[in-house]
């Protein structure tokens, strides 16, 4: 087992025993694209059509610190359309932990948040799924 895929099932387990849901369920850790960080997604609340705030944990798969100061981009997205909305702003709190704050899901359905990174020559992106009510 790599060292990237114990660190997730980690995460995984860690999730779970605090009630936290997965990925699949509005939310969760996914490894990113590249793997390179570990994405830990988590609403404030419970999604709603509207705005939307998000709680953020970036870890370096490499050397299991969390990534500071990071530059991060949203996309919101709904998949089957194409269709975009505001892109919400990022707010680092502590080392790894940032609050993503007004993302816009506009109207019920399936939706897709992406988030890219970029720290001290890391970069990675992931794309969670989140069905709006």
């Amino acid at each position: 087992m790599t060292y990237s895929r114990v660190v997730a099932a980690l995460l995984v387990m860690a999730l779970s025993a605090c009630d936290v849901p997965l990925p699949g369920e509005n939310g969760g850790a996914l490894s990113g694209s590249a793997g390179n960080v570990e994405f830990i997604l988590v609403p404030q609340t419970p999604v709603v059509q509207g705005a939307n705030d998000f709680s953020m944990t970036l870890v370096d798969v490499h050397t299991l610190e969390p990534l500071t100061g990071a530059k991060i981009t949203l996309q919101t997205t709904m998949p089957e359309t194409s269709r975009h909305t505001s892109e919400g702003v990022v707010q680092e709190r502590t080392a790894g932990s940032y609050l993503l704050r007004g993302i816009v899901f506009d109207e019920p359905g399936d939706w897709a948040v992406r988030v890219h990174v970029k720290d001290a020559g890391i970069t990675d992106e992931v794309e969670f799924p989140f069905n709006v009510p």
